[in-house]
């Protein structure tokens, strides 16, 4: 494209990186978020999603962890995927305390939680044998009208 004098856009970009996320290809998503900073190309919420979605597939923790701060400082609020990827990266990471915690941040920031969060989070218990917590986070899932999630996707 750029050979032909043609500037990708942030379509364009955001296509990249949606390929990145389902291959699971974090050092390209990596180059192709630099190049797209670099050529002035803001990035937007479905840009960060893609990054996250990435870097939470490979359990690159400290990588989700970063976007999510860039997200917030740029001013685009995460959505659920976002949250529900890092709550399954630490889920299968045996690290209950860090889930819980972006949980609640989640909840805090007003993101309420989905079928997949509950799902997420009734694993990490169920895989941990925390049965008492699985109790109460179903209770909760009645109490918000959340119908029991029948499949992993959010």
């Amino acid at each position: 494209m750029r050979l032909e004098g043609i500037q990708p856009d942030l379509v364009t970009y955001n296509t990249l990186l949606s390929v990145c996320a389902s291959r699971g290809l974090g050092g390209e998503a990596e180059m192709v978020f630099k190049i797209m900073n670099k050529s002035g190309v803001l990035p937007d919420i479905t840009t960060y999603s893609y990054l996250v979605e990435t870097f939470g597939k490979l359990r690159q923790l400290e990588k989700v962890s970063e976007l999510l701060k860039e997200m917030e400082a740029r001013g685009n609020l995460p959505e659920i995927m976002c949250y529900n990827v890092l709550l399954e990266a630490y889920a299968h990471s045996g690290k209950i305390k860090e889930a819980m915690g972006v949980f609640r941040q989640m909840q805090a920031a007003g993101c309420l939680p989905n079928a997949g969060t509950y799902s997420i989070l009734l694993n990490l218990f169920r895989w941990n044998g925390i049965y008492d917590n699985m109790r109460e986070l179903f209770l909760e899932m009645k109490r918000c009208s959340v119908k029991e999630a029948i499949s992993r996707r959010w």
